[in-house]
């Protein structure tokens, strides 16, 4: 869909009564590409606790901070409408514990590239 969007605007780019359309077609691929990506994070985020709840290493505090982070994310996406996109650098706490905070780049890394792979083989 967002390519076809994509598409059809570059075509309305060629006709000189068709700019408008091709500014709504511009808003139409920003937003899907934004529920695109939701959709892709959520499914990450969801994999990742359903492999951490199974691993039974996730302990209640665990469970109470990434509630509450999950909680105030929500709470971001709902005021997404008003601002249209996240700030860099969005107010994210880091989670880990300060004797985890220099592997924080490798963790993300294995996890990202686990999630490819997995996405590949699916």
């Amino acid at each position: 869909m967002k390519k076809d969007v994509k598409k059809t605007a570059k075509t309305f780019g060629y006709f000189p009564f068709c700019m408008k359309k091709k500014t709504i077609l511009k808003e139409i691929y920003q937003k899907t590409k934004q529920i695109s990506d939701g959709y892709s994070y959520l499914l990450n985020v969801t994999e990742t606790f359903k492999e951490w709840g199974s691993s039974e290493t996730m302990t209640e505090a665990d469970k109470g901070v990434w509630s509450n982070q999950m909680k105030r994310f929500n709470r971001d996406i709902g005021n997404l409408k008003k601002e249209q996109s996240f700030s860099k650098g969005s107010n994210f706490p880091s989670l880990l514990p300060a004797e985890q905070l220099a592997q924080q780049y490798h963790i993300s890394l294995v996890q990202v590239t686990k999630q490819f792979i997995n996405q590949e083989n699916a």
